[in-house]
């Protein structure tokens, strides 16, 4: 472009595209496609004399300088690509800005009113897609002791109240339930298992006689 051909007019219109327009600062750090997939109040924003005018007025308010103006059509960039919290505004001028707490807060507080409330639900929505993570199911809770509270595992049987408890500290419910199992398996072979103090009937009782007495007479019954 032959800036010798352009009216006063325009060449003020170029230079606040360079250096205050969202979109024309850096131009080529924007991939296109990101641009176009932007929601129309977005990029209509975005490529807004309005915004680079607004931009200009904040920096040369506050005494900033053209790169620090730039910074800031940078920081209004950022928020509305959904790549920086709206909510970080204030800190973000601050520190690229190098500038003091009121006049970044000054700064922030009419981007917000401007540009960021009217669209800030697309912007919000542009934000959360990029930036939101897929939350970790949480693990089911371990059973716990009924009169302590305490984790089942990390307790001995006197601490658990809980009869059948394993007779030793385990590392696993796993352990615990393989124990009991074994536990019943002895039980039943102990069940099983004939005892030396048992006496058997069978051989110590006398054998019955062959032939038995007569029954008693029935009271009252004639022979």
């Amino acid at each position: 472009m032959d800036a010798s051909k352009l009216t006063e007019e325009e060449r003020a219109e170029w230079w606040l595209f360079l250096k205050a327009s969202p979109i024309g600062v850096d131009p080529n750090i924007i991939d296109p496609k990101v641009l176009d997939q932007l929601p129309e109040n977005i990029k209509a924003k975005l490529a807004d004399t309005k915004t680079s005018a607004l931009i200009y007025l904040l920096g040369n308010e506050n005494g900033l300088n053209e790169d620090q103006i730039s910074d800031i059509a940078r920081t209004v960039r950022e928020i509305a690509l959904g790549n920086l919290n709206p909510a970080e505004l204030t800190s973000s001028l601050k520190n690229k800005l190098g500038t003091t707490d009121v006049i970044a807060q000054k700064i922030a507080s009419k981007l917000t009113s401007e540009i960021i409330a009217p669209n800030y639900f697309q912007i919000s929505q542009l934000y959360k897609r990029k930036h939101d993570t897929v939350a970790t199911p949480k693990q089911p809770a371990p059973p716990r002791a009924p009169l302590t509270g305490r984790p089942l595992e990390s307790l001995t049987p006197k601490q658990s109240g809980i009869p059948g408890t394993p007779s030793q500290k385990v590392s696993s419910m796993n352990d615990w339930a393989g124990e009991i199992e074994t536990k019943e398996e002895e039980t039943l072979v102990v069940a099983n298992k004939p005892s030396k103090n048992v006496v058997d009937l069978r051989k110590t009782a006398e054998p019955l006689p062959n032939k038995l007495p007569p029954a008693p007479p029935v009271i009252g019954s004639r022979e």
